[in-house]
Order: structure tokens, then sequence, then C-alpha cells
């Protein structure tokens, strides 16, 4: 995910934003190894 329109926030305020425009009231971030993203589907 890049931050690439407008001025420039604070990540954690990006990362908010993006569980806000889900309108899930239960959105949960996952933080997900670089190696399993570069392996490439199981």
């Amino acid at each position: 995910m890049f931050n690439v329109t407008g001025e420039p926030i604070p990540f954690g305020r990006l990362l908010d934003e993006c569980v806000a425009g889900t309108g899930s009231r239960d959105a949960d971030l996952r933080w997900v190894p670089s190696a399993r993203l570069l392996a490439g589907p199981s």
C-alpha cells in the first residue's frame, strides 16, 4: 500500500483510514512476513 496522493500523513493514520474505509466496526489489520508475500500463492 502506498500513500502517493495528497499531503503526507503518519503511517498509523493511513492504516486507521484504511480500516475506517472498510465500513466494518471489527476490521482487523494483519501483518504478513515479507517472505510469505514474496513466495507467491501456495
